[in-house]
């Protein structure tokens, strides 16, 4: 493992105090605060990863570093390009009393970027750290498709100049006398949103399939687009992501898949089988948590991990 765990305990005005580093490569990359006292606002949880092996199996399809079929190995990230993770918090995972008492945002949060799988590794660490209060909301995701860089700094760059301009009514003066480390933490932040919402190329295409039998609507969707084209399968909490490559598909297995995801005639939270839109798809990360459940490949193209599908082990989360 690449990660290591340091605990130190102290004592403060009598209470005991107790801190966990994350160290990744003997450098620390979290760090989490634990009192004797409830206090959970301020504590940190740091279990959003349950498998380090999978969560590197994962990312070396989709950073392009699986075996090919000469058993080579090679990536297709070109200079201006990354890729992203990030946590989410998702409203749907946990009852309604516990949203409405903390009134914390559904959206995304640490967005990190990676090019190499060791690093990835590193960034899901770090995207994984959260508030305790947010984590039986919160879920790993992963976008299926390189990020471009160049696009998202210039994007950057006009959507502040706007700010500046027309909603913040400042000078170039009065920019100039601000707080710089505010400035430069407002410019990170958006800039992460903007890489992970700047897709460079097309890869992956991702079918979500709202169902947890594998032998219904999984089944087609796998029989549709056929296993040559299928890069992972993912059992997610609430079914299954179909990770796939479309360039893969012959003519007739596009016809199929669309006369499949035709045939759902369910609407909102009756749809079965969707494919995923828009610029920046992605899918809950495999060997991190999906609010209670463990999310796990269970087909890859090379064939290197083949699981059934099991109930999440409640007794391994501990908030």
């Amino acid at each position: 493992s690449f990660v290591h765990t340091i605990s130190i305990s102290y004592l403060n005005n009598k209470q005991k105090k107790t801190i966990l580093f994350k160290t990744f490569n003997s450098q620390i990359i979290s760090h989490e605060t634990r009192m004797t006292e409830e206090n959970g606002a301020r504590t940190i949880a740091m279990d959003m990863i349950h498998s380090e092996e999978e969560i590197k199996h994962a990312l070396s399809h989709l950073l392009g570093t699986a075996c090919d079929d000469d058993g080579h190995q090679s990536s297709w990230l070109q200079g201006h390009e990354t890729m992203t993770l990030y946590r989410n918090v998702r409203k749907k995972y946990v009852p309604e009393d516990y949203w409405k008492e903390h009134q914390f945002k559904d959206g995304p949060r640490q967005v990190c970027t990676f090019r190499s799988i060791d690093r990835g590794l590193m960034a899901a660490y770090q995207a994984g750290c959260c508030p305790i209060l947010e984590r039986p909301a919160s879920v790993m995701y992963v976008n299926v498709n390189p990020r471009d860089v160049a696009a998202a700094l210039q994007s950057t760059h006009d959507r502040y100049c706007r700010w500046v301009e027309h909603k913040a009514g400042r000078t170039t003066e009065q920019v100039r006398k601000g707080n710089r480390a505010d400035f430069a933490g407002t410019l990170d932040v958006a800039f992460q949103m903007q890489v992970s919402h700047h897709e460079s190329k097309q890869q992956f295409s991702v079918i979500d399939v709202d169902d947890n039998n594998p032998d219904t609507w999984l089944k087609r969707i796998r029989d549709a687009i056929g296993d040559d084209a299928i890069e992972m399968i993912i059992d997610t909490k609430n079914g299954f992501h179909v990770v796939y490559r479309p360039t893969k598909m012959p003519s007739e297995a596009h016809v199929r898949l669309t006369e499949v995801l035709e045939s759902d005639t369910g609407k909102g939270k009756d749809e079965k089988v969707t494919k995923l839109g828009g610029c920046a798809v992605s899918c809950p990360l495999p060997g991190g948590y999906q609010a209670d459940h463990k999310t796990r490949i269970i087909h890859c193209s090379c064939a290197t991990v083949l699981k059934t599908k099991s109930e999440p082990n409640l007794s391994d989360l501990k908030l």
